[in-house]
């Protein structure tokens, strides 16, 4: 049976996600590559499974039929690729590369799934209904500064993958996004990428001809390979990606009323965000620790020895420039506490500490009678 499948590119800048599948059916692949030697590539789609919430990893046969099973992806690695839900709410499967190769430690062959890395994995846009895709392939780096995009609309769209369309202008060729130029490139990457899209018109005819760009910390680069690698169609998404591309936008509410909604990050730097004490009681949802800018400050105290008879002299003196009956009450409370308020092995306890505050609060205020 035929499956509608989304063609994802394996890998980005020449990375890619290795996940190691579970599962794996060693009969199957000792029958087809029990004589190969090294890595074999295979085209395998990533089929969700309803129960486990995996991906089962299986092979894709000619005119895109199903294949067997050759193992599954863990739902911990499949949670990480979110955006293939827009995928599966399309009712497509996405197709990728899988390398399987023998292991001589332990004498199984092991699948690895390869994927872009989860931010790159899904294009945030689409293609028009009758253009074909270059196969992914090697990396040519795109000159954002001959296009119409600023460092602004760039960040606004980083980190992502998007489709570009490729048009040749004379010897140079451009790379378009949406309605504005991304960029060109240099006189090398020109000439190769015009053979490729000569070689395109004489198999497609004047279909328009996109290529997967990824942008990343400010740079642009397109992902291509010749039309003998094999020429995509790749289907519209029903669920467009929900990322905004402006740092602000207008909601509208039940009632009626609407409002403007700014980004945080465009209207407050990050030095002037504000920032509880460390006193502050920390709560975290995920569960972690305090991070170590909000930590309590740590500070070192050294120990000040003061004699006993210095401290019991200081503890029973009157406050300089008392009047007469403030200096025989700070008397009468020495007398009287003198034997209650020694330190305990030279330190003061709490109630020690409570009776000298009332005993100087009295001496200072010249006694409580009425006159």
């Amino acid at each position: 049976m035929s499956t509608r499948l989304y063609p994802l590119a394996p890998s980005v800048w020449g990375a890619a996600e290795e996940i190691t599948a579970t599962g794996v059916v060693q009969a199957l692949l000792f029958a087809e590559f029990g004589g190969h030697v090294g890595a074999a590539y295979v085209d395998v789609l990533l089929e969700p499974h309803p129960l486990t919430a995996t991906w089962r990893v299986r092979r894709v046969g000619p005119n895109s039929a199903q294949g067997p099973v050759l193992g599954e992806v863990p739902a911990a690695k499949r949670a990480r690729f979110e955006d293939t839900s827009r995928i599966d709410a399309s009712l497509l499967r996405p197709q990728t590369t899988a390398a399987i190769a023998l292991d001589p430690a332990t004498g199984k062959f092991a699948v690895q799934v390869l994927l872009p890395p989860p931010v790159l994995a899904v294009p945030r846009n689409d293609v028009p209904a009758d253009a074909v895709v270059l196969p992914p392939g090697d990396m040519v780096v795109v000159d954002t500064a001959r296009g119409e995009y600023n460092a602004e609309l760039l960040g606004a769209r980083s980190p992502g993958q998007w489709f570009v369309a490729l048009h040749r202008i004379g010897d140079s060729v451009a790379a378009t996004l949406g309605d504005k130029v991304l960029g060109g490139f240099d006189a090398a990457d020109a000439e190769e990428l015009g053979y490729i899209l000569e070689d395109t018109a004489a198999e497609a005819g004047e279909r328009p001809v996109y290529a997967r760009a990824f942008l990343l910390d400010g740079m642009a680069g397109i992902s291509v390979a010749g039309p003998e690698e094999g020429l995509q169609r790749v289907p519209t998404l029903k669920v467009p990606d929900q990322r905004s591309l402006s740092p602000w936008r207008v909601e509208e509410y039940a009632d009626g009323t609407w409002g403007v909604l700014v980004d945080r990050g465009h209207v407050m730097d990050e030095t002037e965000a504000p920032k509880p004490r460390h006193t502050a009681r920390y709560v975290s949802l995920a569960g972690g620790e305090r991070p170590e800018d909000l930590a309590a400050p740590t500070e070192m105290f050294g120990r000040v020895d003061i004699p006993d008879a210095e401290l019991r002299r200081g503890r029973h003196a009157a406050p300089e420039g008392a009047s007469g009956s403030a200096v025989r009450v700070a008397q009468l409370v020495a007398k009287q506490t003198s034997a209650s308020v020694e330190p305990s092995e030279g330190y003061l306890t709490e109630v020690e500490k409570v009776r000298l505050r009332r005993a100087k609060r009295i001496a200072g205020e010249g006694g409580r009678h009425r006159k």
